[in-house]
Order: structure tokens, then C-alpha cells, then sequence
């Protein structure tokens, strides 16, 4: 269940970046102003790797080409 829920935060918080948000934001100060990646994106990254986990964790990931990709990742 809780895989379920994070899957749909993620989704819903994806969503919202590419729809209303945008994937940077502008901060500008009375020195000027410049682009940055907005907050979101980094905890929509830590919650994806946190559901790869969670499946990983129930055996979902067992199969041989998962564990060739997490042979990869490290």
C-alpha cells in the first residue's frame, strides 16, 4: 500500500512541475537574477529512488536484468 501512495505522490508532484511549475525557477535579487532547478525536482528524485528501494525490498526487482541494473548503479 504505502508503494502505491508514494507512487501516486510522485506522480501528482511530477505532474505539477511540468504543468504549472516549470523545471526552473528565476531568483532575482537587486543584483540581477538567475535560473535554478526548483526545489521539487530533488525531492521528487529522492522519493523515486526511495520507491525503487521499496520495491527492490519486496522482490518485486529480483528479476535478472534489475539485478544487472543495480550491478550498474553501483
Amino acid at each position: 500500500m504505502r508503494i502505491a501512495i508514494e507512487l501516486h505522490i510522485v506522480s501528482r508532484a511530477s505532474d505539477y512541475v511540468m504543468n504549472v511549475s516549470g523545471l526552473v525557477e528565476t531568483i532575482t535579487t537587486e543584483h540581477g537574477s538567475h535560473e535554478r532547478k526548483t526545489a521539487l525536482l530533488g525531492e521528487i528524485r529522492k522519493r523515486d529512488k526511495a520507491i525503487i528501494q521499496m520495491l527492490k525490498d519486496v522482490g518485486v526487482l529480483n528479476d535478472p536484468d534489475s539485478q544487472k541494473a543495480s550491478a550498474l548503479e553501483q
